[in-house]
């Protein structure tokens, strides 16, 4: 038994929260809440901040981040951050709207680079950079950094390897590892 509805759903939402990181002072908490998409992307949400005493809870203005990995997090005890692979914005509490500090990542026709996992030591962003120079070939990955204060990517990176996607989707996974059925009440 499960709180989830059949993998086997024509197009399956479960909305929850992801990853949670508390301000330094422990008074707010921000997370993104959100579900898949009916395609095989990854989960994604809106960010909110909720305040840990009174439990209320606000919408960051523009705010998104997936909810399986590390893409917020906390500047100081009023600013957080966020990246959405191609940019790193800022967002002070209470603020009409984010800041846009600079690009972490491109995108030229069917060639990308942008980052995935990051979090922020200091006044540096370190996040794993993904690129891919044409549909279907190797996806390069590399630790890069990111400085807050100069709003730019520094130099140099250490090389993290690369894997070459296939061409499947997750129907062909399932249609050849069908998944047990949930049981009903």
């Amino acid at each position: 038994m499960t709180h989830t509805v059949s993998l086997h759903e024509e197009c399956n939402y479960q909305i929850h929260w992801g990853q949670p990181a508390f301000s330094p002072d422990l008074t707010h908490i921000l997370a993104a809440q959100g579900a898949a998409s009916c395609t095989d992307g990854p989960e994604h949400g809106k960010l909110y901040v909720a305040d840990a005493t009174s439990g209320a809870v606000s919408e960051v203005p523009n705010g998104g981040s997936r909810l399986s990995v590390y893409q917020s997090g906390w500047v100081d005890n009023t600013r957080i951050w966020w990246s959405d692979y191609r940019s790193v914005y800022t967002y002070t509490l209470g603020a009409g709207s984010a800041t846009t500090l600079g690009a972490i990542g491109s995108s030229s026709g069917s060639s990308y680079s942008n980052a995935g996992e990051s979090q922020l030591r200091g006044y540096t962003l370190f996040f794993v950079g993904s690129s891919q120079s044409s549909s279907g070939s190797a996806i390069t990955y590399a630790l890069k950094r990111f400085d807050m204060t100069t709003h730019a990517v520094l130099g140099g990176s250490i090389a993290l390897g690369s894997v070459t996607p296939c061409d499947c989707s997750l129907g062909d996974i399932t249609a050849h590892f069908p998944q047990p059925q949930s049981a009903t009440l």
